[in-house]
């Protein structure tokens, strides 16, 4: 029903948790987990009506067996693929690099799948949902996505910035290919750009 393949290798099946009488929990291992950066998960046949298909990560735990597992998505019907990115948790390489063992804390999705089957192998669990549930969990926020958003933020502030002042460009008499742009346009800029942010934080989102 479920299927999962990392970047550069064959695809794998994913097997029922043990004990798990409900035949909704499923899992996968994967070795030589620091060298992965995208896995996909994929249906190979429909979903019941109304169901929908958790997808959680757990990397190698580091120092403990009782691994952290990261929700990824759903997939559904309507979305019967996805492709993940990976990234690895900062407090695993700041345990590996300075022999020190962190304490993972433990997810909602440890009661659903357990600690990894072997602490040595990364894994990926499917734990089959109502869609009404699925909804409602939430992504953790990755330091990818949180780079993405400011760097977006970053690049919509700089053109505002630059088209504002290009506007109120003037030529100068001595050298017509130079431009200068006075001190109260780019002050001017500030205090609005300022007022919206205080306003609404993320109007950028919608800005062109």
């Amino acid at each position: 029903m479920i299927g999962l393949i990392v970047s550069g290798r064959p695809a794998q099946s994913f097997e029922s948790v043990p004990g798990d009488a409900t035949q909704t929990r499923f899992i996968s291992t994967i070795t030589d987990a620091d060298s992965i950066n995208h896995i996909v998960v994929f249906l190979s046949q429909p979903l019941p009506e109304g169901v929908g298909a958790g997808v959680h990560f757990s990397w190698p735990g580091a120092g403990s067996a009782a691994q952290e597992w990261t929700y990824l998505g759903c997939l559904t019907n309507a979305k019967p693929s996805a492709i993940y990115k990976i990234v690895k948790p900062k407090r695993l390489d700041l345990a590996e690099g300075s022999g020190d063992s962190i304490q993972q804390p433990q997810s909602p999705a440890i009661v659903m799948f357990g600690g990894a089957p072997n602490p040595h192998l990364a894994a990926v669990g499917v734990s089959l949902e109502p869609l009404t549930a699925l909804e409602s969990m939430q992504l953790p926020p990755t330091d990818a996505v949180q780079k993405t958003n400011l760097q977006e933020f970053c690049g919509k502030m700089l053109d505002s910035f630059v088209n504002y002042a290009m506007s109120f460009a003037v030529a100068n008499p001595a050298n017509p290919n130079d431009v200068y742009v006075p001190m109260k346009t780019i002050t001017g800029w500030f205090e609005k750009y300022k007022r919206r942010l205080e306003t609404d934080p993320n109007f950028w989102k919608s800005s062109s």
